[in-house]
């Protein structure tokens, strides 16, 4: 991220640093700033998040972190699996406005792989369609499939009710909706 100690700017634009003096940036240093400063931020919150539930890492202890299709947070990497399961449990539980922790955590990750060029953009929106269709009709997405014409089939009621707009998606339009399923259920 290069000098992280100044307020990068947008584009080539010159911005203040912390020093009083000016400095350049381009978009490249703008978004290395920017994931670096974010990593250090959701670090630091995991670490409160673990220090108001009384749970306590030692500097040579390491965790690993992953999150399955229902945003469902596991831990590995301890040699101590109640630790690893009161983690799991403290963050399972553990909300970032509103949302379940794991949305910020999927948040960083994929702010890291765009800059690394390893983004999919399908995968933030996998997640978001797999939590709605799942949450709002008790539907599961590997159970739809695209009919010879590309429209959905299978689901239940409640589905249906999604997909032709007489039932509350969120802020996402149906239009919208409908289309990234397509899309998921096209291209997986």
């Amino acid at each position: 991220a290069g000098n992280t100690k100044y307020n990068v700017g947008y584009g080539d634009k010159p911005c203040i640093t912390s020093e009083g003096g000016y400095s350049w940036s381009n978009g490249i240093q703008d978004e290395a700033y920017h994931v670096y400063k974010w990593r250090n931020h959701e670090n630091d919150r995991l670490s409160k998040v673990l220090k108001d539930n009384n749970i306590n890492l030692s500097h040579d202890e390491k965790i690993s972190i992953s999150v399955d299709r229902d945003l469902n947070i596991s831990v590995s990497g301890l040699n101590d699996s109640q630790k690893e399961k009161s983690i799991e449990d403290t963050l399972n539980n553990h909300s970032v406005s509103g949302r379940k922790y794991a949305w910020a955590l999927l948040e960083q990750v994929n702010g890291a792989k765009r800059f690394n060029g390893l983004e999919d953009p399908l995968e933030e929106v996998k997640y978001i369609l797999y939590d709605q269709v799942k949450n709002k009709s008790g539907v599961d997405i590997n159970d739809l499939k695209l009919d010879k014409n590309g429209e959905i089939i299978g689901g239940n009621e409640e589905f249906q009710k999604l997909i032709n707009g007489s039932g509350f998606i969120g802020l996402q339009s149906t239009k919208s909706f409908v289309s990234d399923l397509k899309k998921l259920l096209t291209y997986g």
